[in-house]
């Protein structure tokens, strides 16, 4: 939904990755982000420090479904 959405918006990238495999690679790139929407288990419970590393200076943090899922 967000592709077809956004899809045509230059300042949007998408990404489908495995975020443990991610997140070293943007790390090793010196890669920021003005916005970071955490909402799978990496970046939310595993990896928190790597991911908060990538968030710009004023950058936000957003995390979702942090009440308990039935998964």
């Amino acid at each position: 939904m967000a592709h077809e959405h956004l899809g045509d918006d230059p300042r949007v990238h998408f990404v489908v990755a495995d975020g443990v495999d991610y997140l070293p690679r943007l790390l090793s790139e010196n890669r920021t982000f003005t916005l970071v929407f955490a909402d799978a288990w990496a970046g939310k419970y595993h990896h928190l420090e790597e991911a908060l590393q990538l968030l710009a200076v004023g950058g936000i943090y957003v995390v979702d479904d942090m009440r308990p899922q039935p998964n």
